[in-house]
C-alpha cells in the first residue's frame, strides 16, 4: 500500500487556517484553502469513531486544562503526525500549533528538531519520547522517559505526554483506513463577479 506524504506548505498556513468544526467532529474539520476527500471508509455504522472521539476529550488539542504546556503538547501531535504520515493530522496540528502562539519558524522546524537551535531542553525531552513511543523503540524508550524526569516533568505530565502520542498514533490509523486525502478547495465566484460574467455578450 502507498502511504500518502503530507506537503505542508509553510505560506498556506501563514495565511491562517480556521478550524470551524466543534471538538466532538474531529473527523470532519475545515481548514480554509484545504480540503479533503474521504477515499475509502466513508461509515461509521459500528460507531468505531466513539472511542478516539472520547479519549480526544480528554488528551486532544480541544482540552485546555491538561498539565503539558499547550504549546509542547501541540509539538508531539505534530510531530507524531509526521511520523505516521498522516496527512490530515499534519494539517490539523500545524494549524493548532500556530493557533498556540509557537512562531512559523518553530512549528515548520519540528520534524528537524534534533538539528534545530530552536527547542528547549523540555521541548526536546518531549519530542525525544514521544518518537521514541510512536516508532516502537524498545532500546530508545527507556533512555526517553529517564529524560523527561531529568527535566522536570512530572508525574501527571508524563502520563499525559504518553496518552497524546498514543492518541495520535490512532487516529493516523484511523484516517488512513478513510484514505482521508488534503486538496485545494476553490473558493465560490463573490455573487457580483458571478453577476458580471452573466452579463457578459453571448452569455
Amino acid at each position: 500500500m502507498k502511504t500518502i506524504k503530507p506537503i505542508l506548505a509553510a505560506g498556506c498556513f501563514a495565511m491562517g487556517l480556521a478550524g470551524t468544526a466543534g471538538a466532538a467532529d474531529i473527523v470532519h474539520q475545515s481548514f480554509g484553502s484545504v480540503g479533503f476527500t474521504t477515499a475509502r471508509i466513508s461509515t461509521n455504522e459500528s460507531n468505531f469513531l466513539k472511542l478516539p472521539n472520547e479519549w480526544a476529550k480528554t488528551y486532544g488539542s480541544y482540552n485546555k486544562s491538561l498539565a503539558v504546556p499547550p504549546q509542547i503538547a501541540e509539538m508531539v501531535r505534530l510531530r507524531v503526525s509526521q511520523m505516521n504520515q498522516c496527512d490530515y493530522c499534519s494539517v490539523f496540528h500545524t494549524k493548532d500549533a500556530l493557533e498556540t502562539g509557537l512562531v512559523p519558524p518553530k512549528v515548520y522546524s519540528i520534524a528537524t528538531w534534533r538539528s534545530s537551535g530552536l527547542f528547549s531542553k523540555k521541548e526536546r525531552a518531549a519530542l525525544g519520547y514521544a518518537e521514541a513511543l510512536s516508532s516502537l523503540d524498545g532500546e530508545a524508550i527507556q533512555g526517553a522517559y529517564e529524560n523527561l524526569e531529568a527535566v522536570g516533568f512530572t508525574v501527571i505530565e508524563k502520563e499525559e505526554l504518553t496518552n497524546i502520542t498514543i492518541l495520535m498514533d490512532v487516529w493516523a490509523r484511523v484516517f488512513l483506513a478513510q484514505g482521508k486525502t488534503s486538496h485545494n478547495v476553490t473558493p465560490a465566484p463573490k455573487p457580483e463577479a458571478a453577476e458580471k460574467a452573466a452579463q457578459k455578450p453571448g452569455k
